[in-house]
């Protein structure tokens, strides 16, 4: 007897006993209790927000009433968007988010360290895109084993317009103009549109319909200087913003700073032509800036002004102190225009960087381990997946394989660039982030390529497995995409959290979270796969209450749905009639 007809005859066994019968009724396909730990950060409108700070964005807003002591919260309005994967296809795509959630945790959750070193916590029953015979498929994290290989984005993309920008200077002008300190002049043309005819404080600029200061300003803002209210005394010494022809040279002169700055905003380092380089760039800005040089020590660049210091602090979050240690990615750099995050990339990697041949990467150590983590995270804008190997006070990031390093900005020194495009011509592939898992016995393979590989028991890249004559590659044809990489689970361990947090996602059901697929089940599907009506592997992406083409793609309820199940239950079985 078939599994279906054992259903079948099981639920007209149970047809008679009413109190072996229930009944639930859902709207739609309702997603719960697949969640991630607090410290997640989700991939929202091209920025990583921890999930609790997300979901505390509207936490003031009305609750949305449910059955599952959840708090959820309505956010179809607020353009939330992320980047979902088509397992059927391998392409990824932008999705809405629509509800938020906060759930309390009622188990441990499960915390997954992959190979190339990304780390996440969700609830067990959280799915991963997972590798299987069957091509791409969804998993429990209770059921990930060591060993598994994950789908994750291999490029998150950027807007890349003009807007980009515009938002830039926006948000400059937002962070100088909230810190009282700061003084803003005005150029001579425009001072008539204000009252006041000396420097103003930031509260005093023109506001656009949302409150925040104008974009337009930008460029009218002659000079900025710094003086605590209500202190008597000079201001000091003005400093000019960079115009934007000059910003992708000052956001470089950032990089610089984030790798051989200190506390006081100098820059240490034996490379004349570099350091003269950059004392050029904040004479543009400070008029003041100088190098002082040392018989035994290496010469260092004084910026000659405390308003430069107080704008990197200000703006990009630059410490004062234990700077190495203190460290961490600033946020603007994961929507900035492109350019500008490549030359803070160039600029962090002329400082630390180097050309390891022996391991043929590319690499930069930090005793800070949070500004790698976001390093890592922000180079998924370039299509580079790196590795982070992390490690007590020295953390490394390498870039690696042909593909990643074609991507990666290259240095400015000249003698490093000309290693790193070497580096390039001779790379292959990444064994951690290049590689597809793929199961030979359904490839057939045909040739002395791919039989070697079978039996040597080898992982192929794309670009291999692409060569290969006479190879059926019907079943791994997503697996394909330029979009996606695959990475090892290299450990799996239990903590826990008091509340967890979720995302809604209509159609494709699954999000980016520390640059990795996360997906978020459907309460239907996963009853009906816990019948065995269908495969744990489809529950959520199938949608199985959802029969019409509408429903499915746009994730939404037109017609009502019905089915009947068998459950075991405490040692019984129940009829369980889902409508």
């Amino acid at each position: 007897m078939g599994r279906k007809e054992e259903n079948i005859k099981k639920a007209q066994t149970l047809l008679h006993q009413k109190e072996r019968i229930r009944n639930i009724g859902t709207a739609a396909h309702i997603d719960h209790g697949k969640c991630e730990g607090p410290e997640t950060r989700v991939w929202v409108n091209g920025q990583w927000i921890r999930a609790e700070d997300l979901w505390n964005r509207f936490a003031d807003r009305p609750a949305v009433s449910n059955s599952y002591e959840a708090d959820i919260r309505d956010v179809q309005g607020d353009s939330l968007w992320t980047r979902s994967l088509d397992i059927q296809t391998g392409s990824t795509n932008f999705a809405q988010i629509t509800h938020a959630w906060r759930v309390r945790a009622t188990e441990p959750l499960v915390a997954i360290e992959t190979r190339d070193g990304r780390r996440i916590r969700t609830t067990p029953e959280h799915r991963y895109v997972v590798a299987s015979e069957q091509g791409l498929v969804f998993r429990e994290a209770r059921a990930v084993s060591k060993g598994d290989f994950l789908a994750v984005p291999r490029r998150l993309p950027s807007r890349e317009d003009d807007r980009d920008w515009m938002d830039l200077e926006q948000a400059v002008l937002q962070r100088l103009a909230s810190d009282p300190r700061f003084l803003f002049s005005v150029s001579e043309s425009d001072i008539r549109s204000y009252e006041s005819r000396g420097p103003l404080r930031g509260k005093d600029l023109p506001k656009d319909e949302n409150g925040r200061v104008s974009s337009e300003i930008y460029e009218k803002i002659d000079a900025i200087s710094v003086q605590r209210p209500g202190v008597k005394g000079r201001a000091s010494q003005k400093i000019r913003l960079p115009r934007r022809d000059e910003l992708e040279d000052f956001f470089w002169l950032v990089g610089l700073l984030y790798g051989d700055g200190d506390g006081l905003a100098r820059i240490h380092m034996g490379d004349d032509e570099m350091i003269g380089r950059a004392c050029e760039i904040e004479n543009r800005l400070t008029s003041r800036a100088n190098i002082s040089r040392y018989p035994k020590r290496v010469a260092h660049l004084n910026p000659g002004s405390t308003a430069f210091k107080g704008l990197l602090q200000v703006v990009f979050g630059y410490p004062d102190r234990r700077k190495a240690w203190s460290i961490r990615l600033p946020d603007l750099l994961y929507t900035a225009p492109l350019p500008l995050a490549a030359a803070f990339v160039q600029g962090y990697f002329d400082a630390d960087g180097t050309v390891e041949k022996a391991r043929s990467a590319v690499s930069a150590t930090s005793v800070s381990e949070e500004f790698l983590d976001g390093l890592q995270l922000l180079l998924l804008r370039f299509g580079i997946r790196a590795i982070l190997l992390r490690r007590t006070a020295k953390n490394t990031l390498y870039v690696s394989g042909k593909k990643n390093l074609a991507r990666m900005p290259l240095f400015s020194d000249p003698e490093k660039a000309a290693w790193q495009q070497k580096l390039e011509m001779k790379a292959s592939t990444s064994y951690v982030v290049d590689l597809i898992p793929v199961d030979w016995r359904r490839l057939a393979p045909n040739d002395w390529k791919s039989r070697f590989y079978m039996t040597a028991g080898q992982r192929p890249s794309a670009h291999s497995l692409l060569t290969m004559a006479d190879v059926d590659l019907s079943t791994v044809e997503a697996m394909l995409s330029d979009d996606l990489a695959f990475v090892e689970v290299k450990d799996i361990n239990r903590s826990t959290a008091e509340w967890v947090y979720d995302f809604s996602v209509p159609g494709p059901q699954n999000f980016v979270a520390e640059g990795l697929f996360v997906h978020n089940t459907t309460l239907s599907d996963s009853l009906i796969a816990g019948a065995g009506m269908i495969s744990e592997e489809l529950a959520g992406s199938q949608l199985f209450m959802d029969y019409d083409e509408q429903e499915q793609a746009r994730g939404i309820t037109i017609n009502a749905a019905i089915a009947s199940m068998v459950h075991d239950f405490e040692g019984g079985q129940y009829l369980i009639n889902l409508i």
